[in-house]
């Protein structure tokens, strides 16, 4: 017997940390207000809230120790460790945020995309398609 799949009501995974757990926690009920999440979605917006997290400690070291520091052994001024994490947890954010509207940009293509989609149905229905000889 195949198991049913919920669409609804995605549950926050136990592996994310606090912060990812506490960013997971405000932005779903506003996805699901949209209609924008189901369950299967889970481990997508995991990942976008793991890379929330990654950057938020990274900011906090950034602002500690700085973008640029010192190299231990030459003493020549170079980028930070944080600074690389940041800029990386920063851009796989961007995207995961684009996946699942959360941008403006990618909320004015998915209220595009909709009203598409009723266009062509609305095209559509009633048509009859016939194959040609």
């Amino acid at each position: 017997m195949k198991e049913i799949i919920q669409l609804n009501d995605p549950q926050c995974p136990d592996y994310l940390d606090a912060i990812a757990a506490a960013e997971w926690n405000a932005i779903v009920p506003h996805l699901e207000r949209l209609q924008l999440i189901h369950a299967i979605d889970t481990t997508a917006l995991a990942m976008y809230c793991s890379a929330f997290s990654r950057w938020r400690d990274a900011e906090e070291k950034c602002k500690k120790y700085g973008e640029v520091v010192l190299s231990p052994k030459q003493n020549y001024p170079q980028v930070s460790s944080f600074f690389t994490v940041r800029n990386q947890a920063f851009d796989h954010m961007k995207k995961m945020l684009a996946e699942f509207g959360m941008t403006p940009a990618s909320r004015k293509r998915l209220a595009i995309d909709a009203e598409d989609e009723a266009n062509d149905a609305h095209w559509f229905k009633g048509t009859q398609w016939t194959e040609s000889a």
